[in-house]
């Protein structure tokens, strides 16, 4: 997991290897959409704020 905080939000980045099943948005008003991607799917994905590609891209980058 990766944490980043910034003054104005706090984000929990988490990669997952492998997993079984489906995600399910439970916090409706803090999310528009769960989903799971992969890798070469970030450029495509519709993200809250345009900073957020680099930081997803720097954690892959890192593991």
């Amino acid at each position: 997991m990766r944490q980043i905080h910034t003054d104005a939000f706090d984000m929990q980045i988490w990669l997952i290897e492998s997993w079984t099943g489906a995600p399910v948005n439970v916090a409706l008003d803090e999310h528009d959409a769960i989903a799971w991607f992969q890798e070469n799917e970030l450029g495509e994905l519709r993200l809250a704020h345009d900073s957020y590609l680099a930081m997803f891209t720097e954690v892959l980058a890192v593991r």
